[in-house]
């Protein structure tokens, strides 16, 4: 059972108009675990891989200033407010993806049902961003990781439109930014608001 999810889970990255092909896709609890999963494993990579710096910059140059101020007379406030920043990401990781997951759910369906999709909208929106959760198998690698996550993360949610949702390029790409326009008609908003309230 795990397997097979797990195989999903890898097929929705690698191959993401193969995995659209299937019957069994993931669902939101699914995707959430397993993206929880390598979230905690980049989590124990992180921590081994700050160890393994600050030791070995230790080892090399002890007579170093770098350690006093990152370890020092604080004892050691520097490494272990990076390892509780790490331990509140893994520990609030499914709250914050079940808000992004409900977002993107929503900003899809809106669209989707604005154009006219048929069949079961919803369904289709919560495939698209169920496979797009497996982008966070690139949050086990340490340094570039999370990178390689955005990104990869909005390259499945543009195939997921045009496979799924059958969008047009260009009308993919409109709803990938459409959080950034929704951003800035906010802020135009209150900015236009302050202005006329200070007059």
């Amino acid at each position: 059972m795990f397997v097979d999810k797990l195989n999903l889970y890898f097929l929705a990255l690698l191959k993401p108009s193969s995995y659209f092909d299937k019957e069994d896709r993931l669902s939101v609890s699914e995707s959430i675990s397993l993206a929880w999963l390598f979230n905690v494993l980049g989590a124990i990579l992180k921590v081994v891989l700050i160890n393994l710096v600050v030791f070995s910059i230790s080892y090399f140059i002890s007579s170093s200033h770098l350690l006093d101020d990152f370890f020092g007379t604080k004892k050691y406030f520097g490494y272990f407010f990076f390892i509780l920043s790490i331990v509140l990401d893994v520990i609030f990781f499914p709250l914050f993806a079940m808000f992004l997951m409900q977002f993107w759910i929503f900003i899809i369906k809106s669209f989707g049902s604005f154009i006219g999709v048929v069949d079961d909208v919803e369904q289709k929106s919560i495939d698209i961003v169920s496979a797009a959760m497996s982008s966070h198998i690139f949050c086990a690698i340490p340094v570039f990781g999370k990178m390689m996550q955005g990104f990869s993360g909005l390259v499945l949610l543009f195939i997921g439109l045009k496979n799924e949702m059958k969008f047009t390029t260009s009308l993919s790409i409109c709803v990938l930014l459409s959080p950034i326009f929704a951003i800035i008609s906010i802020v135009t908003l209150f900015l236009f608001l302050f202005l006329i309230q200070n007059l």
